[in-house]
């Protein structure tokens, strides 16, 4: 039998004002050496830094400026677009792909079942990893907080939700799902568990793997923009995220949550905190948290 074709991966990098991280990532990729790999290049910078370091690549990039969006799911959306590949991985700037990370991320999607793959990300520490529970990986706790612990060394796992910095997702996957919900507004927190949410609501896997890495050097992770406004994004995003994921759905939080302007947000995300945050943190514990595995449990299946 003839040998299958390898996956080609679409490399699909959002850069924002940070030249050097861009460069380090297409380094990176171009290092790996590997003819199936693409790559495209969103550009949300208001400045020509990023173009020029496009052209300078040793790879054929292909590039897209969108100069002042700052919305990174419409980014994606626009990058994936652009994109040939069977499967996209979306990288934030500054990520290097480890030379077992393409090979990692081929074996993990021979698998029809599985629809995504979480990488491992080092360098870059999130707020949530916990190195007491190194086993529990991509999970929620009952409080509905999430635990991430993507730089954790265990082997091959489902997992609930991955990286915002790193994630592959499978192209008949998208097919099926469709793109990113744009409703995340920038900082886009919880887009990507929102993602895993609706591939397990179509019978895929997202898989996460210590061999799948990418690591951020010095000063290539990307900051974390403490403002009071991205404070509020994250906590609106989070709120957004259970009201459309864990239901019931009201209809009056959605559309306080999606639509009209700042006061209907705070009024949305004030609801669905104070009023039906105890509900969905109860079908949070019932539903999703997993036992000492790290498993983690299932997302609710839509009817």
């Amino acid at each position: 039998m003839p040998n299958e074709r390898p996956l080609c991966i679409t490399v699909v990098v959002v850069a924002d004002e940070n030249p050097e991280a861009l460069r380090a990532t297409l380094v990176a990729l171009f290092a790996l050496e590997d003819p199936d790999l693409e790559c495209v290049v969103v550009d949300l910078s208001r400045t020509k830094r990023c173009a020029d370091v496009v052209a300078a690549a040793a790879l054929p990039v292909v590039y897209r400026p969108l100069p002042g969006w700052r919305e990174v799911c419409e980014a994606r959306n626009m990058g994936m677009l652009h994109g040939t590949g069977d499967a996209y991985a979306l990288l934030t700037a500054g990520a290097e792909p480890a030379p077992s990370w393409a090979p990692a991320v081929r074996r993990l999607l021979a698998d029809r079942a599985v629809g995504a793959v979480a990488c491992r990300v080092l360098g870059h520490r999130s707020r949530y990893d916990d190195a007491l529970e190194p086993e529990l990986v991509g999970a929620f706790r009952a409080s509905g907080a999430r635990v991430d612990n993507f730089s954790s060394p265990v082997s091959t796992r489902r997992v609930l939700h991955a990286s915002e910095e790193a994630f592959v997702v499978r192209r008949d996957a998208v097919l099926a799902v469709g793109r990113f919900d744009p409703a995340y507004g920038s900082p886009a927190d919880f887009h990507v568990a929102d993602y895993c949410a609706r591939l397990a609501q179509r019978d895929f896997a997202t898989v996460f793997d210590a061999a799948a890495t990418v690591v951020f050097g010095a000063g290539h992770a990307p900051a974390r923009d403490a403002s009071r406004r991205a404070e509020f994004v994250r906590a609106r995003n989070h709120a957004y995220f259970l009201v459309k994921n864990l239901g019931p759905r009201p209809t009056f939080l959605v559309w306080f949550l999606t639509g009209g302007g700042l006061a209907a947000k705070v009024v949305g995300a004030f609801s669905a905190v104070v009023i039906a945050g105890p509900v969905y943190r109860n079908r949070i514990g019932r539903i999703l948290v997993g036992g000492a595995s790290g498993e983690g449990g299932t997302w609710p299946q839509r009817r």
